[in-house]
């Protein structure tokens, strides 16, 4: 007799919401898909017929492997191992590939939304196997994947500790649909994906943006040591002052009642001719919400440096004299005009930018890698921010895409890396009081083919990991970092004896701190290049090279990196760079 034992369970509760839920499902109806949810159904490539087990397909509103006491609500919207899929069977290079998708939402005037739901997989056991999930959204422009878990041929037994999952996605016209697409190469070898509780939520909101300075002038325009006033109300009351940048620069926030915050910023020679840049972000204390960050003003406030005074003009020496008597070279009593030849430049101004992609850096997944020599500035003790984009064209078990540590039997665990295991993205850190276990790991899900930021940290008691500046999962952890026998910083492997070591696909902004960032300020500056003085930050490769072999390091450090195989990608990054835009007046 074959016993089925749950060896990986994901549970992702909901944390209870009071903000405005534009949907909900809950499948409280077994045996019954609510209206408007459809799924796909297996059908035998050789003969044309439906498989089913009995009246059963393999997605169905069902109760089974949900005990109430861990946490679940049955039922759910269930995909169920039997039947039995792909046919033919036991074929590694024949695939299935079986949807659950929503009804239309409608979101309304939101142009972005928070995703939610509940997941967990019941797994049977190890095999040469593959089986994964995939969540997508289609907001109005074609079908986008948002989150993937894929069970390899090498993953072993994996647990993975209860979660919420969760995120963010852009909605264009009005109306956003869901998709979750169980596949693989044997549904035998799982016992089931359950989906539940999915809610769609919208973001909290800043009613009010206003940008001005105290220019005599005009409080639209700046020049040095001009004040620039960032003001802010929100819709709802903030867990807390916002993260607030101008021009690159973090500022200080003051608190003025009634949800209204106001922050300010000198303008200094250093900043350029032009519109001057913000952004905000911000977290609503009901149900800890992160909204989407803000870098426009809701009454088209702009503050413009134009430091550039008009230009020099000449007068000509011909004078002539218009109106009642004239005579030549004097001025009489019944003359009215004098007319003089000036010769005044065209005066210019940046009144905004023209914007285009970054570079990074290309892995091939075979042998490619960046190698930075070690230093004692990146052996921290029990405080640590590392982060960076990734853009993976593919993922498999032990994928390094930062290491400085190593997982290597016979030597001792030691260090830090991000690293792919199982279904996502782990964040591997080895402390004197702790023992990297694999299948326990803190890690997020992070789609292929686009670019996502990942930040893991450590402040001495608690590891995180951030997945686009939003904290996905966490663990206790305690004492300082381990460091025997690491040797060298590497971007794009892991210093393992597993294969599949090496990454492939793209990475960029790579960044090591010697603090425990917070979830703000990882949000906040993702997105933007930094100077490389930052307090904090001990190690910076921008990956803005167009060729060569050495990446460098922009903070003073100038510990600078060396590629082998791997290339610079132009043109190929998640942050943007400005050009000025000038026009002639």
């Amino acid at each position: 007799m074959i016993i089925k034992y749950i060896f990986l369970y994901i549970l992702l509760f909901s944390t209870i919401l009071r903000a405005d839920i534009l949907f909900s499902e809950n499948f409280d109806d077994t045996g019954v898909w609510p209206d408007g949810w459809t799924h796909d159904i297996y059908i035998d490539p050789s003969t044309g017929d439906t498989v089913t087990s009995g009246p059963y397909h393999n997605w169905r509103v069902d109760t089974r492997e949900q005990p109430v006491n861990d946490g679940y609500t049955p039922p759910a919207a269930v995909f169920w191992w039997q039947p039995k899929v792909p046919r033919p069977a036991n074929d590694l290079t024949t695939w299935y590939g079986l949807s659950l998708q929503s009804p239309d939402i409608d979101v309304g005037d939101n142009d972005a939304v928070l995703v939610k739901f509940d997941i967990d997989l019941n797994f049977y056991e190890a095999s040469p196997h593959t089986n994964g999930m995939l969540i997508e959204t289609n907001g109005g422009n074609g079908w986008t994947e948002m989150l993937k878990y894929e069970i390899g041929p090498g993953a072993g037994f994996v647990e993975i500790s209860f979660r919420t999952e969760s995120f963010v996605t852009e909605v264009e016209a009005g109306t956003l649909q869901l998709r979750w697409t169980a596949y693989g190469t044997d549904s035998y070898f799982i016992d089931a994906w359950i989906i539940d509780n999915i809610r769609v939520i919208s973001l909290p909101k800043l009613s009010y943006v206003h940008i001005e300075s105290n220019n005599t002038t005009d409080n639209q325009t700046a020049i040095e040591e001009n004040e620039v006033t960032l003001s802010l109300t929100s819709e709802t009351t903030l867990v807390g002052p916002p993260y607030v940048q101008i021009n690159g620069n973090e500022t200080i926030v003051n608190p003025q009642g009634s949800n209204t915050y106001t922050s300010s910023y000198t303008v200094s020679d250093a900043d350029a001719d032009g519109p001057l840049t913000f952004s905000v972000d911000y977290t609503a204390l009901d149900g800890d919400i992160d909204g989407a960050t803000v870098k426009n003003t809701t009454d088209n406030s702009r503050v413009t440096i134009d430091r550039t005074p008009p230009p020099p003009f000449t007068v000509g020496e011909t004078v002539s004299i218009l109106g009642g008597n004239v005579f030549e070279g004097k001025w009489n009593s019944t003359n009215t005009n004098l007319e003089l030849e000036v010769s005044v430049p065209q005066d210019s101004a940046v009144i905004d930018f023209n914007y285009f992609q970054g570079n990074s850096i290309s892995f091939d997944g075979t042998d490619d890698r960046v190698t930075i020599p070690g230093n004692s500035l990146y052996q921290f003790s029990d405080q640590l921010t590392v982060e960076l984009w990734i853009k993976p064209n593919s993922y498999q078990d032990y994928e390094g895409a930062l290491s400085y540590g190593m997982d290597v039997p016979g030597s001792a665990d030691a260090g830090f890396a991000i690293t792919y295991f199982a279904t996502g993205w782990c964040f591997y850190l080895k402390t004197v009081d702790s023992i990297p276990n694999w299948q326990s790991m803190i890690a997020v899900s992070a789609p292929t083919a686009q670019w996502t930021h990942l930040a893991g940290t450590y402040d001495g008691s608690k590891a995180k990991l951030y997945r686009n500046g939003a904290l996905v999962d966490e663990q206790d952890m305690t004492g300082n970092i381990q460091w025997d026998n690491v040797a060298d910083l590497y971007i794009g492997y892991f210093n393992t004896s597993n294969p599949n070591k090496y990454f492939d696909g793209q990475i960029d902004e790579v960044r090591l701190w010697n603090t425990a960032r917070t979830g703000l300020q990882i949000k906040g500056n993702k997105s933007i290049t930094l100077q490389g003085n930052e307090a904090g930050l001990v190690g910076y490769w921008k990956a803005d090279e167009s060729s060569g072999s050495t990446l460098s390091d922009m903070t003073s450090n100038q510990i600078d990196g060396t590629l082998s195989g791997a290339s610079f990608a132009t043109l190929n990054s998640p942050i943007i760079f400005l050009l000025p835009y000038m026009i002639i007046r």
